[in-house]
């Protein structure tokens, strides 16, 4: 299963240690989440982001005032990802970094992380992990919940 994440530059280090977070939850369920730090020189950037799109079931939004304020996100990215879930009906979940209107951009979904069921945005957890960690648990059980998945036997390495 293919996954893509959406965010703004100014979260590169946010989105970087939110895949950290879900490294374990790609493996459970054979997930493979694409960013834009895939791209390597000489790619053709907007190309790769729109096959990218294409072939995704997941959608992980880093949803922040610079990823709201975003034209490229807005009018090319979120149009793309809602005319994909169309066709394939899979899943958007919504991860909120800072406090913000991410409603108007990514519609009336329940976002996460939350705590005590109502949604508190990653950077006002104390500490910031624990953010991290709640979004990367309610993100687990969404995917597992939406597909019907189990999880995949761990591989332990070998000694």
């Amino acid at each position: 299963m293919d996954g893509f994440v959406s965010y703004a530059h100014d979260d590169v280090s946010v989105c970087a240690r939110l895949l950290t977070q879900l490294k374990p939850v790609e493996r459970k369920y054979g997930l493979s989440l694409w960013h834009d730090e895939r791209l390597k020189a000489g790619h053709h950037w907007n190309q790769e982001i729109e096959a990218a799109i294409g072939r995704a079931d997941v959608f992980i939004l880093l949803v922040s005032p610079e990823f709201v304020g975003s034209d490229y996100i807005f009018d090319t990215e979120l149009p793309a990802i809602k005319r994909r879930l169309r066709a394939c009906k899979g899943k958007a979940i919504s991860v909120v970094v800072r406090d913000c209107d991410w409603e108007f951009a990514c519609g009336p979904t329940q976002a996460v992380p939350s705590f005590e069921r109502r949604l508190l945005p990653i950077e006002d957890w104390k500490p910031h992990n624990k953010g991290y960690n709640t979004a990367r648990s309610e993100i687990d059980a969404a995917i597992a919940d939406h597909f019907g998945l189990r999880p995949r036997k761990p591989r332990w390495p070998r000694t």
